[in-house]
């Protein structure tokens, strides 16, 4: 779901799951939501800035498997020109494992989009 909210605001929501085949991935569910914002609201006008938060819930039952992760996220994407978009993101990932040291990490990083 994808819904604005007003002038310059929106709101989106995500959610999917595994139907437990055999499987490389360590979620059963992602669940998500932000908030998204454009720029006029603060002197950029092209500029678009997101914040977000999801969780995953772990597939894991055994020692040493995740069971959940929790992920906190922040981009800000500009244009450039008609060929592109260039954006900084910001995330930080906590996982619960079963029975071990719970690892948390920052993610920084930049992308750019090209148009053609």
């Amino acid at each position: 779901m994808d819904q604005e909210m007003g002038d310059g605001f929106a709101v989106f929501q995500r959610a999917g799951g595994s139907n437990n085949e055999a499987t490389e991935l360590v979620h059963d569910a992602l669940y998500s939501a932000g908030l998204q914002m454009e720029g006029h609201r603060f002197s950029a006008p092209q500029l678009v800035v997101d914040v977000a938060y999801a969780y995953l819930d772990g597939a894991g039952n055994q020692l040493g498997e995740i069971r959940h992760t929790r992920v906190l996220e922040s981009f800000a994407r500009y244009p450039l020109a008609q060929f592109g978009d260039v954006s900084a993101d910001v995330q930080w990932i906590s996982d619960e494992v079963i029975d071990a040291q719970n690892p948390q990490l920052w993610v920084i990083g930049t992308r750019l989009n090209l148009n053609f």
